[in-house]
């Protein structure tokens, strides 16, 4: 079933839903089908995995489409143009389509908080769901031809296809995945559920060059699992194990592995939206990966501590692309949802079962390495003494106001800073979500700096500093 393959595979394609995704279909009545399996399928696969202990977030699914009572929006035969439903109101009306849209707007409401109607609040509606897919805020925007032609999203990086489409209509829907937006993002995914490789062949055939397909279509998984190997082969030559990179000396041995290790990261990136993908079964698995993506990330945090050098390094200016890395589904907020269940559990071994995995996921998530300390030591302190129904979130949103304020007192109490100043750079980082640059920090000091002292006094404070950020702020 499709539906079911979509709900299981889709936060493969979108990295853990850090990207979106639209589901064009071929008519009103089809959508309406898929609508109400995604619903079905969604509750079934939630009560499989809460009985099993595992934590399922139901995708967020929204649609908009006419409800003319003539529904076909007609393709131009000549050159496959997708003629755009108006997002105006229709002169003449299906009454069954417009009583499932005000339906599936009804959830819409629910789901936002918004106030939206099929009637004189329909292109309302229309924009709203063109943000909040911008924002990331829908995961599969359901569609007939809506937002085919035009709508230029960065975070959209698939479209499931079941309709037919050809020429420029085809080159239209399926460029809607291709903005650019960042080094997770290599490459568009197009699904189809519908065999269109002639149509794909031909439409590049007549509206590029002969070379198109090379430029156009992102290499097999094959040769993409024969580049990654091959990238493998080549980091095990430099360094045959992660204990091996304590050894590199130099910087130009640090920079060898640096470059070799981004080249895996890179490949590993683009296999990831393969549902066939299985990096255990790889030379280099998921364990020894994350091995050496931790001295990576040491690396990267040596590089950039500020300290004042006689020469410059070779590795300042390296772009470290730790963004490959992280993992946007397991952040603090996905370990508060864990521990949800497991306060909720009737089940003593469905609660040790969640307890477990919180642990194993922050062994294993590199982005939660400042913070395990902490998070274990809450649920030491507070996960025995929680009753059933009580909140995690906001018992856990308490324990880390304290243990905040406890540390922003002791650097500025450390460091001899005033505490107003310092709270000004931390409220500047919450507005701005931008890590604070060294001339930012001149009016911590409680004292007057020496001259000669400047360079290592504002290098230190800018370290401490963004460590008590990215510790306290980052990966909520």
């Amino acid at each position: 079933m499709i539906a079911r393959y979509i709900v299981e595979t889709h936060d493969t394609k979108t990295r853990n839903r850090e990207f979106t995704a639209i589901f064009c279909v071929s008519s009103v009545d089809t959508l309406t089908q898929y609508y109400e399996l995604f619903e079905k399928v969604q509750a079934e696969k939630q009560q499989q995995d809460e009985e099993q202990g595992r934590l399922f977030k139901p995708l967020t699914i929204a649609t908009i489409f006419s409800y003319a009572a003539n529904e076909a929006v007609p393709v131009d035969e000549q050159n496959g143009l997708i003629y755009e439903e108006a997002a105006d109101i229709p002169t003449q009306i299906n009454p069954s389509s417009r009583d499932k849209l005000d339906r599936y707007i009804a959830q819409y409401n629910q789901q936002f908080k918004t106030n939206y109607n099929s009637g004189d609040q329909f292109y309302a509606y229309y924009r709203d769901i063109a943000d909040r897919v911008k924002k990331k805020q829908i995961d599969i925007l359901l569609v007939v031809n809506m937002f085919l032609t035009g709508f230029d999203s960065k975070p959209l990086n698939t479209l499931y296809v079941d309709k037919n489409l050809k020429y420029h209509g085809l080159i239209q829907a399926f460029s809607r995945t291709n903005r650019v937006f960042n080094d997770k993002k290599p490459f568009g995914n197009i699904i189809c559920f519908r065999n269109l490789k002639r149509a794909t062949d031909e439409a590049l055939a007549l509206f590029s060059n002969k070379e198109a397909q090379k430029v156009v279509l992102v290499p097999s998984y094959e040769e993409i699992q024969q580049d990654y190997e091959a990238a493998v082969q080549k980091l095990l030559k430099i360094t045959p194990d992660y204990q091996s990179v304590d050894d590199l000396v130099t910087e130009d041995q640090q920079l060898a592995f640096i470059k070799a290790f981004r080249e895996v990261m890179r490949y590993n990136a683009q296999l990831q939206t393969f549902i066939e993908y299985d990096q255990d079964q790889t030379a280099l698995d998921k364990q020894h990966f994350a091995n050496f993506a931790s001295k990576y990330a040491d690396l990267c945090r040596d590089v950039r501590k500020t300290t004042k050098k006689e020469k410059v390094s070779v590795l300042d200016d390296v772009d470290f692309q730790l963004d490959l890395l992280h993992s946007d589904r397991i952040n603090v907020g996905y370990i508060i949802n864990l521990l949800q269940l497991a306060v909720n559990s009737d089940d003593e071994d469905k609660r040790k079962k969640y307890e477990a995995q919180v642990h194993d996921l922050m062994g294993n998530e590199i982005t939660l390495y400042d913070k395990q300390e902490l998070i274990k030591k809450f649920i030491a302190e507070n996960l025995p003494k929680m009753i059933n129904g009580q909140s995690v979130q906001s018992t856990f949103a308490a324990f880390w106001d304290a243990e905040k304020e406890q540390a922003y007192q002791h650097l500025c109490e450390e460091e001899n800073l005033k505490p107003e100043a310092m709270k000004s750079v931390l409220e500047h980082y919450e507005f701005t979500k931008r890590l604070p640059r060294k001339e930012e920090l001149k009016d911590l000091p409680n004292y007057k700096v020496k001259l000669f002292e400047r360079e290592n006094v504002f290098s230190t404070l800018l370290v401490k500093t963004r460590q008590l950020i990215e510790k306290f702020y980052v990966g909520f």
